[in-house]
């Protein structure tokens, strides 16, 4: 770890951070108690990717980011492995024809869930949220574009497990757009992020949209998977493990509180379990949080993933198209572009090497089935 001032940086080897990245990190600095870089770290949208942003009263909306309550969902099931890696060119031609993925998709079946009972009186009272309704109705189950996925692991230990990766679709998208908007921001991506003050009524306002948009990522991923238990695989599930890794959270921390904003980062508290994504080619993580004086100097955060070395245009431009496919060859793959390489990635082993004193790592899971949107499957909604 490199410290200066209210700042905090994690990264592979101590090496030097991006300097768009680290611009955006001085730029949060400024008005942040504390600013935290995980080793995952790129450039974002003013806040930079593997941000930690404490506040005692503000909340950064680009430390939240437009895809509100993006995350992951892991599910372990109970069927014989075997029987999945034969057959797993039908499981992902299944995954392929019954999930909806890409740019603007809705859902050809109503989902049934308890979060439009909890929550959808509310969406119809709120300004921003009344006209969304029937996107949210129409969206739910549906997986978003770009890095966001469905999987098919076998463990270290042989089991099989599913894993998804997305937020809350346009619903949170809009929200998000709504709020920015509101407060003057450019949506540029070097421009200094907008602060909210939590106790105004702006700020209160955005609280409660954020926590039904956090919800409602929450209940797209359990849709998703629950149709991959029922549909696909007509199994159990004997475990899950779920997180949000774009979203804020109200801590105690040293016996005073803040508003933790993390964004691209994924909450790590002590027994906490979460799902760390790999790339497409690389491993993936079941953790669960250790307390010691490394994961109290993180404010309880750890990574989300392996973090991009290569932006997505540079990565279609310069990747070769045969250290890709070698890259992937044991990969029953489905949909994606070469700017989801595992080539465009760092491995993931390499920056949780990096937080090895702030958790354990309980399982290690190996993708043999990626389902990603394709060329004429994009999502116009930024991560």
């Amino acid at each position: 770890m490199r410290s200066d001032r209210n700042m905090r940086i994690w990264n592979i080897n101590d090496a030097p951070i991006q300097d768009t990245t680290m611009g955006q990190l001085l730029n949060c600095a400024e008005q942040m108690d504390l600013a935290l870089l995980m080793a995952d770290n790129q450039e974002g949208y003013g806040v930079p990717v593997g941000g930690v942003m404490a506040s005692r009263n503000l909340i950064y909306l680009a430390g939240v980011g437009y895809d509100i309550g993006c995350g992951n969902t892991a599910m372990k099931l109970s069927i014989d492995s075997s029987a999945v890696i034969a057959f797993i060119k039908e499981y992902m031609d299944d995954i392929a024809a019954e999930i909806p993925i890409g740019i603007g998709v809705g859902n050809k079946e109503k989902v049934v869930t308890e979060f439009f009972d909890l929550f959808g009186k509310r969406i119809k009272e709120i300004e921003i949220t009344k006209p969304l309704i029937q996107l949210a109705e129409s969206q739910l189950g549906s997986v978003g574009g770009g890095n966001h996925f469905v999987d098919i692991f076998i463990s270290d230990t042989n089991e099989v497990w599913i894993g998804v990766h997305f937020g809350s679709r346009g619903f949170g998208w809009k929200i998000a757009d709504w709020f920015l908007k509101k407060v003057g921001s450019s949506n540029n991506r070097y421009e200094k992020p907008v602060a909210l003050d939590v106790n105004s009524e702006l700020g209160q306002l955005y609280i409660e949209c954020m926590e039904i948009a956090g919800a409602y990522a929450m209940a797209g991923r359990r849709a998703v998977c629950q149709k991959l238990v029922d549909d696909i695989f007509g199994c159990n599930v004997l475990d899950i493990v779920e997180n949000h890794h774009n979203f804020a959270w109200k801590e105690e921390h040293g016996n005073e509180i803040f508003w933790i904003a993390r964004k691209g980062s994924t909450p790590n508290r002590p027994g906490q379990r979460s799902f760390i994504g790999g790339s497409m080619g690389n491993i993936s993580v079941i953790i669960k949080g250790i307390d010691s004086e490394e994961s109290r100097q993180t404010l309880y955060s750890t990574v989300h993933g392996a973090g991009r070395v290569i932006s997505r245009s540079r990565a279609k431009k310069t990747i070769d198209v045969k250290a890709h496919e070698k890259a992937i060859a044991k990969i029953e793959l489905r949909g994606s572009e070469l700017d989801e390489s595992p080539l465009a990635y760092r491995p993931l082993q390499d920056v949780l090497n990096v937080h090895r004193d702030t958790f354990e790592i309980q399982e290690v899971l190996h993708p043999i089935g990626v389902r990603m949107a394709g060329k004429n499957e994009k999502d116009p909604f930024k991560d």
